[in-house]
């Protein structure tokens, strides 16, 4: 019981990282709907290419070079829509940003998450807590073979999407 709650510290304090000054949270655990608004036309940031799928993570890219998958029983999405916006299940909790796509480059911007805590499967929090992070970090992207991946300002993968059902465990 110890060890698992001092692991479970550590994911908090990088949640808290990751959401702070950040993210508009309501009471009643739902993203206020005018959080993140970000009005514009496909010239200020409309997202072209990635509308209309709702793609599920399954592969986490770290620095190091390794990757790691999802927890089994738990499930990353994000949609991207045409008013600007990326939302979707961080495994616990619920997500919306806005962001801005033109020529293969993508930004996640001003992240609202639900408040909500979730104890199993074990890790969850703290996976959930990588991917906001890493989603913050998105610098770029590219889809090929059915397969979206997210990388950093250096063009280095942080997280591979498929489109449409999870992947079953």
């Amino acid at each position: 019981m110890k060890k698992a709650f001092a692991c479970l510290i550590p994911g908090l304090l990088v949640l808290a990282l990751c959401t702070c000054g950040c993210s508009m949270m309501a009471p009643n655990g739902e993203i206020p709907s005018g959080a993140g608004d970000h009005t514009g036309s496909a010239a200020s940031g409309e997202v072209t290419g990635l509308e209309g799928v709702t793609w599920h993570l399954f592969i986490f890219h770290t620095a190091s070079g390794r990757s790691a998958e999802v927890l089994p029983g738990t499930e990353i999405t994000a949609s991207f829509g045409s008013d600007g916006m990326v939302s979707g299940l961080a495994g616990c909790n619920r997500y919306r940003a806005s962001c801005k796509e033109k020529e293969g480059r993508l930004s996640v911007r001003d992240l609202a998450v639900t408040e909500l805590y979730c104890g199993s499967p074990s890790g969850i929090m703290s996976q959930e807590a990588m991917y906001l992070s890493f989603l913050q970090r998105t610098a770029g992207y590219s889809i090929e073979n059915r397969l979206l991946t997210l990388t950093n300002a250096e063009g280095k993968p942080l997280l591979s999407f498929t489109p449409g059902q999870p992947r079953s465990p």
